[in-house]
């Protein structure tokens, strides 16, 4: 059978050809399209790469500031605190009480002897605790005259008097008390003279 004069197997060489040819141009089409697709996708993916290098850039420029500000941190605090325990020293010395002792009467014919504990610091003595301790062993009385109080404040005397002295007896007062800021200061102790020479 003919076609406008064309025989069946021409017609289909013909159609076969023009096919072929559709086929190459979609082909070449597709190929190209797929080449620019591919150069895009490089070009983003250039794109992302140089922006997860610039934000790995910036994290650590970040970090290594971080870093700077913990440190400036540390050493500010550290100043603080040096400057802080250096203020409650200054201002512990400026109200730590300083107790002397000052001998009043001596009767061992009574066995008593009275003394003074006089604050000559810059603060107040608060909770004064005297205990006599004896070398020969004895039990040695301790009682307060005129004012019965355990705060000694500054410039002030408060007057003991100690009892059941054996003449000769070695014995020393120790002394513990604390400042105005309730901090024990370091126990004093005093030598009592307990010869029977008056």
């Amino acid at each position: 059978m003919a076609l406008f004069g064309i025989d069946a197997t021409t017609l289909a060489l013909i159609l076969s050809i023009i096919l072929s040819a559709l086929f190459t141009a979609i082909l070449v089409i597709f190929v190209v399209l797929q080449r620019r697709s591919s150069q895009e996708l490089a070009t983003t993916a250039g794109k992302i790469v140089s922006a997860v290098e610039q934000l790995q850039t910036t994290n650590l420029i970040v970090s290594q500031n971080l870093t700077s500000l913990s440190d400036s941190t540390k050493t500010f605090y550290a100043a603080v605190q040096a400057l802080t325990q250096a203020t409650h020293s200054l201002a512990t010395i400026e109200v730590e009480p300083r107790l002397e002792y000052a001998m009043r009467k001596k009767d061992l014919t009574l066995g008593g002897i009275e003394f003074e504990l006089v604050n000559k610091g810059k603060g107040m003595a608060h909770s004064v605790k005297v205990t006599p301790v004896s070398s020969k062993g004895t039990k040695l009385g301790l009682s307060f005259l005129n004012i019965q109080k355990s705060d000694i404040n500054v410039g002030e005397a408060r007057s003991y008097l100690l009892t059941l002295v054996k003449p000769g007896d070695l014995i020393s007062l120790n002394v513990e008390f604390k400042d105005d800021f309730g901090k024990p200061i370091a126990p004093q102790t005093f030598l009592v003279d307990a010869s029977s020479e008056k």
